[in-house]
């Protein structure tokens, strides 16, 4: 098979116990790795197939010269990924060279090495997933001063946007983590940085930003991969929390006993906090089989802090803002805001006391107006088109007070708005579903009781792959 060829089918997550010993696999361009590197012929069947069909699949391609490129299935503008994987990619200013094939070999090799360290924390129950294509080489349209990583603010986001573009998605539908190795060649910077694209949890991509000088050079560079990783699902500093930087052993500290030496860890190995675990296990699209259990996860007598998630940076250069637009014409009483029902925390029972039953909090939900004609509206703008075909409405405070009794829902189309269902709410924390719709602009329409007013703690929306557009502090009575 020629090399152009085997590069574009080369992937980096078969099981090191495929069946074919290292000596057999005329496909492995090393095993330093748990996982082995083979080739791969991309196709969803192919993943299935027998030891003996990937022979016969190979020798195939050699004979015939046939060969198809292994690509995500690109998705729509709104679309949001079901999984999100950690891909590598080299970023290459103008005057700098092309990472060599070791570059290309050793990262990766430090990427699996953070994937087990995640599992080793999370104690076998999940990691993240590596990418199934090689490296991807970016090519930057300026040269490296340009950008100016460490001092001029909103450079990484501008290499962002221009990876973004060559790989032709956005920030919504992104299927990827990018592990970003800029080459540079005079200094380490960019010395490491991390960030998801959009706030919260569990909203899509991210990515984390190194330098080939590290990558080639220093010992520290794999601690400082796992620390950036971590931001880049959603994890904040461990002072976040009130620990000490340079004394805990959080890998989202810089305690400088946790340095690895290359690929080894020096002394004492990294931990997660219990506040950590918790924000790893809301992050469903990196992490699809972790569940927070405080009996397992926090230990006795330990206090739990509060949600803590990332402050983003400026906007990303040529991206629409994650942000979602909410009006109504129902009023919006008692120092509450309508825009409550899509950002920040949904209240549950018993989250500030067993006595208490999601009291009312002006900060965090939204109170209508008196309504003489039985309903209240909300109108909800996406910041693009998106596919829902089910919504969760949580109404109601103190157990008793408010409660929407129905929903009207209408999707906004080219000649106006059109309804998409109408049903009862016998519940304070209700799902409707109904056929999958695509509008970027929805109305809701919630009819009050007896009171003649109605409160909404908070709204979440679905779409046929999961919940979509997570808000700021994700909603799980069990991980509080």
């Amino acid at each position: 098979m020629r090399r152009e060829a085997a590069d574009t089918l080369r992937v980096w997550e078969i099981p090191h116990d495929c069946g074919i010993s290292e000596e057999m696999c005329s496909y492995t361009t090393s095993c330093k790795m748990e996982q082995c590197q083979r080739w791969y012929v991309s196709g969803h069947f192919a993943a299935q197939l027998e030891d003996w069909g990937r022979w016969c699949i190979a020798l195939l391609i050699v004979l015939t010269g046939f060969c198809v490129p292994c690509h995500a299935v690109r998705l729509a503008e709104g679309e949001v990924p079901c999984h999100v994987s950690v891909l590598p990619v080299f970023f290459v200013p103008q005057d700098e060279g092309a990472p060599t094939r070791d570059m290309q070999d050793k990262l990766v090799e430090h990427i699996g090495v953070a994937q087990r360290c995640y599992r080793r924390m999370l104690k076998s129950r999940d990691t993240f997933t590596i990418a199934k294509e090689p490296p991807r080489i970016v090519h930057a349209k300026h040269p490296v001063d340009y950008y100016e990583f460490s001092r001029r603010v909103g450079s990484k986001l501008e290499s962002v946007s221009e990876i973004l573009q060559a790989f032709d998605c956005n920030r919504f539908n992104c299927p990827y983590i990018f592990v970003i190795v800029v080459m540079n060649s005079r200094n380490n910077v960019p010395a490491g940085s991390g960030r998801p694209f959009n706030r919260g949890f569990n909203n899509g991509g991210g990515w984390v930003f190194m330098s080939s000088y590290g990558l080639e050079r220093l010992v520290t560079f794999q601690k400082t991969l796992n620390h950036e990783l971590g931001h880049s699902f959603g994890l904040a500093h461990v002072s976040a929390y009130g620990y000490d930087m340079n004394k805990s052993r959080s890998v989202m500290s810089y305690n400088g006993n946790l340095h690895w030496d290359d690929s080894q860890p020096r002394k004492d190995s990294t931990i997660l906090l219990p506040e950590e675990i918790r924000a790893l296990a809301a992050n469903r699209k990196v992490f699809a089989r972790l569940y927070f259990d405080s009996k397992v996860d926090v230990p006795l007598v330990y206090k739990m802090g509060s949600f803590v998630r990332l402050a983003l940076e400026d906007e990303i250069p040529g991206q629409r803002p994650f942000t979602i637009k909410v009006k109504t014409s129902s009023g919006e009483a008692h120092g509450s805001s309508v825009e409550n029902i899509v950002h920040g925390l949904i209240t549950v029972k018993g989250q500030r006391s067993p006595k208490i039953r999601s009291a009312f909090d002006p900060h965090t939900m939204w109170h209508s107006g008196v309504t003489n004609a039985g309903w209240v509206t909300v109108t909800v703008t996406f910041p693009v088109s998106v596919t829902l075909c089910k919504v969760c409405i949580h109404s109601q405070y103190s157990g008793q007070y408010h409660r929407a009794t129905a929903v009207r829902v209408q999707a906004m189309q080219s000649s106006g708005f059109k309804d998409v269902c109408q049903q009862p709410l016998f519940t304070r924390d209700a799902f409707i579903e109904f056929p999958p719709t695509i509008a970027q602009t929805w109305r809701f329409h919630f009819r009050a009781g007896t009171s003649r007013q109605v409160v909404i703690r908070g709204l979440r929306f679905f779409s046929p792959g999961g919940e979509i557009f997570c808000r700021d502090y994700p909603y799980n009575p069990d991980m509080f």
